[in-house]
């Protein structure tokens, strides 16, 4: 009984990790990024090259 209730901690805690992995996994592949500009200050001072992806 004790060794299955010890053999059911470790699977359980094995898919917690493997969970872990593949959920991190999957947000790093959603491609978004890293930071997110929340607001521009001095607009008008950008050149043009730097603000045609604005």
């Amino acid at each position: 009984m004790t060794v299955n209730i010890a053999m059911f901690g470790l699977i359980l805690g094995w898919i917690g990790i493997m969970g872990e992995y593949i959920g991190r996994i999957m947000d790093e592949s959603r491609g978004r990024p890293l930071y997110i500009i929340e607001s521009i200050l001095n607009y008008k001072e950008i050149p043009e090259e730097y603000g045609k992806n604005i």
